[in-house]
């Protein structure tokens, strides 16, 4: 196992309420779940936390998980020049590989009636599903951010 890396920028914005702390965040599919994902819900990526004594936002060492069914947390996590990659737990023999990178894009889309709306792509990039050592499931995903805001 490899060490979790610290990541090297932090954003110093200092609203509590604010959704943009830099990289942290729950982050979820944008449009259906890819087949071999199709239990996928969210993944979580914290790199800074809001201090209550401090009345700001401060870094901690990086640290996420990916939500299925069952929860995996990161083993292995990298950040840097907007580039993420990691690898998560193996539960029963089951584990999940990413590699991709933090971007700003405005996506039409449209719902099940035919109505057009706006996503935002926060995050991008190639997921793995392994079991026992042997890639059964992969796909490039885009991701939107999701939180109380």
């Amino acid at each position: 196992k490899q060490p979790i890396t610290n990541h090297p920028e932090i954003n110093s914005q200092t609203e509590k309420e604010s959704c943009d702390w830099g990289e942290t965040g729950e982050y979820s599919i944008i449009g259906q779940n890819p087949k071999g994902f199709e239990d996928f819900d969210s993944l979580s990526i914290t790199t800074n936390d809001y201090d209550e004594k401090l009345a700001k936002i401060i870094p901690v060492k990086p640290t996420g998980l990916i939500q299925t069914t069952k929860e995996f947390k990161f083993t292995w996590l990298n950040i840097a020049n907007k580039r993420i990659s990691f690898i998560t737990q193996t539960k029963k023999g089951l584990s999940y590989q990413f590699d991709g990178k933090f971007i700003r894009q405005e996506i039409k889309l449209k719902d099940e009636s035919g109505e057009e709306y706006t996503e935002y792509v926060l995050l991008s990039g190639h997921l793995s599903k392994w079991r026992s050592g042997v890639k059964i499931a992969e796909a490039k995903l885009k991701f939107t951010e999701f939180c109380g805001c």
